[in-house]
């Protein structure tokens, strides 16, 4: 599954809470051969590790480490390497299974607990730069539903939509000769109506899932079909060129790519002005820490943060402090097994390349081994994942959607002289 399936339903679903175990593995992995070959083997490693820590576990029965474990070797076979991106989360429990590959790094790490970690899903949903595109052509709809990595076919609302056939008219020379050349397809009646459907289904799509239009035909197509745009429908970008009814995802997508590129730009541009005007206002959050901490109290009502960038941070005294990246910072002190820390029990376990599995169990209420420091904070699911937080950006993009917030993310380098992450804030 791509992260564009991600719909609200979706999320809620994968969000409830459900029988212990419930494992998440996140894992950075690799787009091309021959490094994606590892991909696998480390993702049966980190399988490996999972089922000897629950096979230790004295709450764990058999019966469910087996399901469980059964769960994750499915997801294993199910994993096609055609479709690898930055990273992938893996989701089991006893009874089901999802592999979500998503174009964001994410950290190696198993998290164990009564609800699956959906961070770094939904923060790879937020930056994936969705969008809606309609391909018109005098007589067919067909509406798409993308992102820069991939482009689907809708079936909704009607779509793809044909323009009924008519029986063919006779030739009129009377009124060739009054209009200087027989009916343009554009200026008849029934293509005026059939493009007046085509704008109420997509007004529909649109009100359900709003996302950035762009539509794509011929420069007569596009024009009456902004001519019957509902008022409330805006285009974010226009595709002149025809023939692309019937054209495939991948030709569409390199179509877009001008258009797409253009659309960033001018969205960067935008959240750069709310950005000053939020500082001319004095409700302007800038940087790591003062971001974080606006959004976990609820006062951010937008939150920009650059495309590529990630960070490991530290939590220390209700602030974040940097930490090196790629295995350098020590986090051996956020969650031991004697459940320091914030409480989760972790441990480390060889994963066949020299490294260290990071595990975190958080065990449901009425077992021993867990501490009461390490119940979520406010029942987010994952809220606590020890005090060195390697995802903490993708944290911060959850935690504000949640909040009612709006996440945008822009070109790197347009927030260099606010850190990387700023806020507009509600009060």
């Amino acid at each position: 599954m791509h992260t564009g399936e991600l719909t609200a339903d979706t999320l809620s679903r994968l969000r409830e809470r459900r029988p212990y175990p419930a494992v998440t593995i996140t894992l950075p992995t690799h787009r091309h051969g021959p490094e994606n070959n590892q991909d696998v083997v480390r993702l049966r490693n980190l399988i490996a590790a999972t089922e000897r820590r629950l096979t230790e576990a004295p709450h764990v029965s058999r019966q469910s480490r087996d399901a469980v474990v059964r769960q994750l070797r499915a997801a294993v076979d199910d994993l096609d390497l055609r479709y690898a991106l930055d990273g992938l989360v893996v989701l089991a429990d006893e009874n089901e299974y999802h592999v979500w590959p998503v174009p964001r790094w994410v950290p190696e790490r198993v998290v164990l607990s009564d609800s699956w970690l959906t961070r770094n899903l939904v923060a790879a949903r937020a930056a994936e730069r969705s969008y809606h595109l309609l391909v018109i052509s005098a007589d067919r709809g067909v509406l798409w539903r993308g992102a820069p990595e991939h482009l689907e076919e809708l079936e909704v609302c009607g779509f793809p939509m044909t323009m009924p056939s008519v029986p063919e008219q006779n030739f009129d020379p009377e009124r060739t000769h009054r209009t200087g050349g027989p009916d343009s397809l554009y200026t008849q009646e029934r293509t005026k109506s059939f493009f007046r459907d085509i704008a109420t289904a997509v007004e529909e799509v649109c009100r359900k899932e709003p996302l950035p239009l762009f539509v794509a035909g011929l420069p007569e197509a596009l024009g009456l079909f902004t001519d019957v745009l509902p008022p409330a429908l805006g285009i974010a970008g226009r595709l002149t060129k025809g023939g692309l009814a019937d054209a495939s995802a991948p030709a569409l997508l390199e179509e877009m790519k001008p258009a797409l590129e253009e659309y960033a730009h001018r969205r960067t541009e935008q959240v750069g002005e709310e950005l000053d005007t939020a500082v001319s206002r004095k409700s302007f959050a800038a940087g790591l820490d003062e971001v974080w901490t606006a959004v976990r109290e609820g006062r951010a009502g937008m939150v920009a943060v650059e495309e590529h960038y990630r960070t490991t941070v530290q939590i220390s005294d209700g602030h974040l402090r940097p930490l090196p990246t790629d295995g350098e910072a020590d986090t051996g002190g956020t969650a031991g097994a004697n459940g320091d820390g914030d409480g989760a029990v972790a441990n480390g376990t060889g994963n066949g390349n020299g490294g260290e599995v990071r595990i975190l169990d958080f065990p449901p209420s009425g077992f021993a081994e867990r501490r009461e420091e390490a119940t979520p904070v406010s029942g987010v699911p994952g809220e606590h994942l020890g005090e060195v937080r390697e995802d903490i950006v993708d944290e911060v993009a959850e935690t504000a959607l949640d909040t009612g917030a709006k996440v945008v993310f822009v070109e790197d380098g347009a927030l260099a002289d606010h850190g990387r992450l700023a806020a507009v804030l509600r009060y």
